[in-house]
C-alpha cells in the first residue's frame, strides 16, 4: 500500500466495513466440513514436511499435528468459527495485522479498536454513511468515497517499533501479491484434493 493517503483510504474503509464482516456466522457447508474433520475423513499429514512451523501463521491455532485439513482461498475466518482446527489459509488471514516495520502482528479487532479511539468523529461519520448497507462490501470494507475525507483519519504507530513511517497492513495477499513460497507449496500436497464453492482452471 504505497502512499500514506491511500493507506488512510484503505483503513478508513476497513474501520467501516469491519465490524458487520467479524460477525458472520458460519453456514452449513463450512460446519459439514468440520464434522468430515472430526470423523477423520479428510486432511493430510504432513511428517515430512520441513517447513510446517512456517505454516502455523497462516493456519491458525490449532496445528499441532501437522495436519492439514482444508486449503481456503478466504480470508474470513469463517472455517475456524466452524471448529475447523486444521485449515491453511492460503491469501492469508483477516484476523491479523502486522507491522511493515518491524513485523510485530496483533489481533485485526485490537487495531480496530485503537483507529476508532484515535479517530471517533470521523468514524461517526463513517458509521452513518454505512447505514446504507448498500455501502459495505462482501470482503469487510465499505465504500466511503466521497463521503468522508480520507486525509483527516489518523493511523496509530506501531506499540512495538513506534514508527509513523511505518504502517499496518492485514495480513492477506492483495492483488498484485505473492503467495508466499511455502504456503503454496504446501497447499498442493495431497493424494486427493475437492474443490468446493470455487471455479477451478487448469
Amino acid at each position: 500500500m504505497p502512499g500514506e493517503l491511500k493507506r488512510k483510504r484503505y483503513w478508513g474503509r476497513s474501520m467501516a466495513g469491519h465490524s458487520p464482516f467479524v460477525r458472520a456466522k458460519p453456514n452449513q457447508g463450512h460446519k459439514a466440513l468440520f464434522e468430515l474433520e472430526e470423523l477423520g475423513l479428510i486432511g493430510v499429514r504432513l511428517n515430512s514436511c520441513s517447513s510446517f512451523d512456517d505454516l502455523t501463521p497462516s493456519c491458525g491455532d490449532g496445528l499441532k499435528d501437522d495436519t492439514i485439513s482444508i486449503v481456503t482461498q478466504n480470508v474470513d475466518m469463517l472455517h475456524a468459527k466452524a471448529g475447523t482446527r486444521h485449515c491453511l489459509h492460503l491469501h492469508g488471514r483477516g484476523d491479523l495485522v502486522s507491522c511493515q516495520s518491524c513485523g510485530f502482528s496483533m489481533e485485526r479487532t485490537m487495531y480496530h479498536h485503537q483507529l476508532i479511539a484515535s479517530n471517533r468523529d470521523w468514524y461517526e461519520k463513517a458509521r452513518y454513511v454505512t447505514m446504507d448497507a448498500s455501502k459495505l462490501r462482501p470482503d469487510g470494507d465499505a465504500d466511503l468515497d466521497g463521503q468522508v475525507v480520507y486525509d483527516e483519519l489518523f493511523l496509530p504507530a506501531c506499540p512495538r517499533c513506534s514508527n509513523y513511517k511505518s504502517f499496518f497492513k492485514t495480513s492477506v495477499v492483495f492483488f498484485g501479491d505473492q503467495v508466499p513460497k511455502h504456503v503454496s507449496f504446501e497447499s498442493l500436497l495431497g493424494s486427493s484434493v475437492y474443490y468446493l464453492g470455487a471455479d477451478v482452471t487448469k
